[in-house]
């Protein structure tokens, strides 16, 4: 079974060099999310879920987009803890 809390940590520890201004969990009963917000006033929104891209099988769907822009990037899913922290440094670099 998923342990958000494991997997929320092990993400937030391995960006904390990343300098994000704020993580939030957003998690609901059947869904979980986390919400990592750069200086550079981008979002990574992380989310692991029964209808999302690779929820089934312990993965997680990422997608970035800009503070206060009504519409997301195309969502990336079936990542890694890994393919996670690699989107987020990518996300944090952008200026």
């Amino acid at each position: 079974m998923f342990n958000k809390q494991l997997e929320f940590f092990r993400i937030s520890n391995k960006t904390k060099h990343l300098h994000h201004s704020n993580v939030q969990d957003k998690s609901d009963e059947t869904t979980t999310r986390l919400a990592m917000r750069f200086r550079n006033g981008r979002v990574l929104s992380v989310i692991r879920g029964e209808y999302t891209y690779g929820g089934n099988k312990e993965l997680f769907e990422a997608a970035t987009f800009e503070v206060g822009a009504e519409y997301c990037n195309e969502p990336k899913g079936w990542l890694t803890v890994a393919d996670v922290v690699a989107m987020a440094e990518e996300v944090a670099s952008d200026a």
